[in-house]
């Protein structure tokens, strides 16, 4: 019996323990529902921007939420450091601006004051100069003596000097020499004297240095030419050999002995292929050879007049070599081209539009006669007493009809020939082909130091402000 009371008294003990454990779990619960009520009060935007997330426990949020805190409080931290330096680089700037303003204004002043300073030197000169103490004026101002002479002691007298008066005044030279028209010698207060200065420099002027200058002014370029040194010489009849031309050779026929407006051409000589003779030029780097090009008809070829010659040296000096003089058909050349099998004139193609002219100017010339033939058939002629009266006896449609197209195609044959007869055959020779050089006439190849050159050396280099 006294067990089982005890038993009854244990599970009672116990009953009460769990009921009292029991109700304090479950009276907080009313303090927890309110902050996560308040903590997922969010969109789910912000909860993704906090890092929240709906199956967090409310110590992960608050674990959450305090990292975010610490966070932005570095950041803080850290634009606040940021502001504070960018205050002091401001402040520094100020300082130095206010500094460079100082400076700036120390050295106007300077200046300012060198500037009264040599002003007020100048006044003193033209103060105590003797042109001025010669003028009279009766206005005068009174100057306190400052520098005194030696042993004389104080004065307490002032000094009186003249002020200046606006103006120019000419003082004569006093070795002003006076004349009269005639250049002979007079006095000074004759009033037809005129006012001359001997030349200091006549005894230099009449001797051999004053001729020599007289010489160089009369012709200026005498001087450049005095600097001009002869370097080579290419003797007549010389052959430059290995030239290659740069344009094409167009030929064009002559009519009647003339040709109207040549097409120029242009050659190209290397350095290893100016032998003049066997001779080499090891200066001159390469040649420009220029000239005039005609054809010839029967042959099929161009011949090539050589007008000048630019030659470039190592330097990059340039030197020509050409024929001044003119002759009855332009330019007197200074040589002539050949093929590398010494022929002097250059195989190529002919050009021509002969067939074409005379197919349309064949039947425009017969359709005109035919439509003129048209017309004349619908008139009679009569002879009278030694007259010749016509008249249109037949078709009158037929006759206008005729003499229309008669006088249409007459005129578009006088236009076709008239078009035609500008143009011209030709020989052409394409671009590339290997040429001779036959020169016919001396070449003095003159070199000058102060002639201009190709290209002139400049730095590269550019110039920047401090």
């Amino acid at each position: 019996m006294t067990k089982f009371i005890v038993f009854i008294i244990v599970g009672l003990a116990i009953f009460v323990g769990v009921y009292a454990l029991k109700g304090k779990q479950q009276n907080p619960e009313p303090l927890n529902t309110q902050p996560s009520t308040v903590v997922y009060d969010l969109t789910e935007s912000e909860q993704q921007e906090l890092g929240l997330t709906a199956g967090d426990t409310p110590h992960d949020t608050l674990k959450t939420l305090l990292g975010a805190v610490k966070d932005t409080r570095a950041e803080v931290k850290a634009v606040r450091e940021q502001n504070e330096k960018l205050k002091q680089e401001n402040n520094a700037l100020k300082n130095n601006a206010n500094n460079i303003s100082q400076q700036i204004s120390d050295a106007l002043e300077q200046k300012q004051f060198e500037f009264e300073q040599k002003i007020e030197s100048i006044r003193r000169e033209v103060a105590s100069s003797p042109i001025v103490s010669q003028e009279n004026s009766s206005n005068t101002v009174a100057v306190p003596e400052q520098n005194y002479p030696i042993g004389l002691g104080s004065e307490s007298s002032p000094k009186t000097i003249q002020s200046i008066r606006e103006g120019t005044k000419w003082v004569e030279p006093s070795d002003a020499v006076y004349k009269d028209r005639n250049g002979k010698i007079i006095d000074s207060s004759d009033p037809s004297a005129t006012s001359t200065f001997p030349n200091p420099f006549k005894a230099l002027d009449e001797s051999a240095v004053g001729e020599s200058a007289k010489q160089i002014q009369s012709n200026p370029s005498s001087e450049r030419k005095s600097n001009i040194t002869p370097f080579f010489t290419i003797p007549e009849n010389s052959t430059l050999l290995g030239s290659i031309s740069m344009t094409a050779l167009i030929g064009r026929v002559p009519i009647d002995g003339n040709v109207t407006d040549p097409y120029p051409f242009k050659i190209k000589i290397g350095q290893d292929n100016l032998i003049a003779n066997g001779i080499e030029l090891p200066d001159v780097e390469g040649a420009i050879v220029s000239g005039t090009a005609t054809g010839d008809w029967t042959l099929s070829c161009v011949k090539g007049n050589v007008e000048s010659i630019t030659f470039v040296f190592s330097d990059g000096r340039i030197a020509n070599a050409q024929n001044t003089k003119n002759g009855q058909n332009g330019k007197v050349g200074i040589g002539w081209l050949s093929n590398p099998n010494g022929v002097p004139c250059i195989s190529g193609e002919r050009k021509t539009n002969a067939p074409e002219y005379l197919a349309s100017q064949f039947l425009l010339s017969g359709a005109s006669a035919a439509a003129q033939g048209l017309a004349q058939g619908q008139t009679t002629t009569v002879v009278d007493n030694g007259s010749v009266i016509g008249a249109v006896t037949g078709n009158q449609g037929k006759f206008i009809l005729g003499q229309a197209l008669g006088g249409g195609l007459q005129e578009t044959a006088d236009w076709f020939r008239q078009r035609y007869g500008q143009t011209f055959d030709a020989v052409y020779v394409p671009p590339g082909q290997a040429v001779v050089v036959n020169i016919s006439q001396e070449l003095k190849i003159d070199y000058n130091p102060s002639g201009r050159k190709v290209k002139y050396q400049h730095s590269s280099a550019t110039r920047r402000l401090d």
